[in-house]
């Protein structure tokens, strides 16, 4: 068999291997791992909300600034206000479920030590 052939046959045999790794990942993600995720896109999006409040805020003073710019920044802020809320709401939920999960785990630790 040539180094040829045997790159060939890992080409192949890798997307096989990443589809089923992908199966298996969907299938196994915990109420945790659906918590976390949604928690890091709330915070991604929490941190584009504060960096355009700051862009647009630069704007205040110039010839730009108007009744629509101020609506605008009121509107943002409390876009931000609520994100941030939602957010301690979902940091709050991940902890919830580590503790339980932590929990379970001892109590199965001290039931095996019995």
């Amino acid at each position: 068999m040539s180094f040829a052939n045997y790159d060939l046959e890992a080409q192949t045999d890798l997307p096989k291997k990443q589809v089923l790794l992908l199966l298996l990942l969907q299938n196994t993600e915990t109420d945790l791992d659906s918590i976390i995720r949604k928690t890091s896109h709330q915070i991604q999006t929490y941190g584009l909300l504060v960096a355009s409040f700051n862009n647009e805020k630069k704007l205040l003073g110039s010839r730009r600034d108007d009744l629509q710019l101020r609506r605008k920044l009121a509107s943002s802020q409390q876009n931000i206000i609520s994100l941030g809320s939602a957010i301690r709401k979902l940091i709050a939920d991940i902890t919830v479920v580590m503790s339980d999960s932590s929990s379970e785990s001892e109590l199965r630790h001290q039931a095996d030590n019995i």
